[in-house]
């Protein structure tokens, strides 16, 4: 199948689904599902939670009572009008992992222990789960 990109579909007519293939690639991502983080930059800075889910193509996540949305409901039928907070995703680059041992930010690295593959906070060595 051919590779689209946006230099060879300026004039051509595209079916919608070789529009898929112009998404971006996946970002390697070194948090994961569960992991402990603390926000870095932006208006959340310095807020700990637990990553809630995960979007690699995108390079973001969604962090537990972090970017905390509001939105109101209108009632139905069987059921009254509400607010409902919910945690938008946030970039990648704008967490890091805790250390489980410290409990500052830490950057991690890959390593083969045992003939895994596991990940290591850079700070004080420990193994992440």
């Amino acid at each position: 199948m051919k590779k689209y990109t946006k230099l060879n579909i300026r004039n051509k007519k595209m079916s919608r689904f070789a529009k898929r293939n112009l998404r971006a690639p996946r970002v390697k991502m070194k948090i994961k599902k569960g992991d402990n983080v603390m926000v870095v930059s932006g208006k959340d800075k310095g807020k700990t939670g637990l990553v809630v889910r995960v979007y690699p193509r995108e390079g973001r996540l969604v962090v537990e009572g972090v970017a905390v949305h509001k939105r109101h409901t209108r009632p139905t039928q069987g059921q009254s009008g509400r607010i409902i907070e919910m945690s938008l995703a946030i970039n990648a680059s704008n967490v890091m992992v805790v250390d489980p041992k410290e409990g500052k930010p830490t950057r991690i690295r890959r390593e083969v222990v045992d003939g895994k593959r596991v990940r290591i906070a850079g700070k004080s060595g420990t193994v992440l789960a």
